[in-house]
């Protein structure tokens, strides 16, 4: 299932950046940020939606990867890490 929803969200993401006016402006601000603000575009707006965007896949990521019982029985190696 993470497969099929990683393929989705890169074909989503390659439209919206190579067929959009977002990706366009995101591509000019990740080039040179001070070039973009001096060609007219609202560079705080693009880097809050960028950075909102990048937020919910980091959520998506941990909802679909999460378990309870991940990490157990790993306390005392990492006391013995930070002891040593």
């Amino acid at each position: 299932m993470p497969v099929i929803i990683f393929l989705v969200v890169a074909l989503v993401f390659h439209i919206a950046l190579k067929h959009t006016r977002y990706g366009k402006y995101v591509y000019a601000i990740g080039g040179n940020m001070t070039s973009a603000k001096v060609s007219g575009i609202n560079v705080n707006k693009y880097l809050v939606i960028v950075y909102t965007i990048a937020g919910a896949l980091f959520g998506l990521a941990c909802v679909s990867r999460g378990q309870s019982s991940m990490g157990m029985s790993y306390e005392l190696d990492a006391i013995a890490a930070a002891a040593a």
